[in-house]
């Protein structure tokens, strides 16, 4: 078992099947204002993190360690509106307010799972989201927080005293395969506009859509870096 403290960046979301497949878009509370052109926000949605599954960093986080950090995390940010994240993932443990993409408006637990709604912020990293979700792309989340682990039959296990510092960070290629969220908006009368959701994606493999990227030389962060010059 490590004593340090470590910073501890996971990637996570639903994982993607077509069979049975049910939307994660939740509406309620919503606690925006209407814009100019009607539309009240753009939203990301689905599984933010997961207890009692080894994730792709080899890590597990026993439901009751996970559930503790998460509930003091939607006490101290979420409810405080305090709930930042960025495009991307630093190293550093904590937001910064400069980088910010989206605001965590709610967590809730469903079984081991940890889902949420983010709100899409209108900075020069939310306009970026906005404008990849618009082009089809579907962003996948990542976690960040501090704590130490143990490490039993090769699985590294998260410790008591774990502190969630970021409830997610939208992401591109996160290390689980299939890790990806919904992105929607939502008109002034609560309408719903599905824009994109793993439901949506193609049934060939991931191996294969990033063939298909890399043959097209799409590089999502030097796209990101190109549009933070343009705004």
């Amino acid at each position: 078992m490590s004593n340090d403290v470590q910073l501890l960046i996971e990637n996570w979301g639903a994982p993607y099947s077509t069979a049975n497949k049910t939307s994660n878009i939740n509406t309620n509370n919503i606690r925006i204002d209407e814009s100019s052109n009607g539309v009240k926000g753009t939203y990301i949605s689905g599984v933010f993190m997961q207890a009692e599954k080894v994730n792709g960093n080899g890590r597990i986080y026993p439901k009751a360690v996970l559930e503790h950090a998460v509930n003091e995390y939607i006490n101290t940010q979420v409810n405080t509106n305090q709930a930042l994240g960025e495009l991307n993932h630093p190293s550093r443990s904590t937001p910064d307010p400069r980088e910010a993409a989206i605001i965590i408006e709610e967590l809730w637990f469903e079984g081991n799972n940890v889902m949420g709604r983010a709100r899409v912020l209108d900075t020069p990293n939310g306009k970026i989201v906005k404008s990849l979700i618009e082009g089809g792309w579907i962003p996948g989340v990542s976690s960040r927080g501090l704590g130490r682990v143990k490490t039993v039959n090769g699985i590294n296990e998260v410790q008591e005293g774990f502190k969630l510092t970021v409830g997610v960070d939208v992401v591109h290629q996160p290390s689980a395969p299939d890790a990806y969220v919904e992105g929607y908006t939502v008109d002034k009368n609560g309408e719903v506009n599905q824009m994109v959701s793993p439901s949506k994606m193609k049934t060939e493999s991931t191996n294969s859509i990033k063939e298909n990227l890399n043959t097209k030389n799409i590089d999502v962060v030097s796209f990101t870096e190109k549009m933070k010059s343009l705004i």
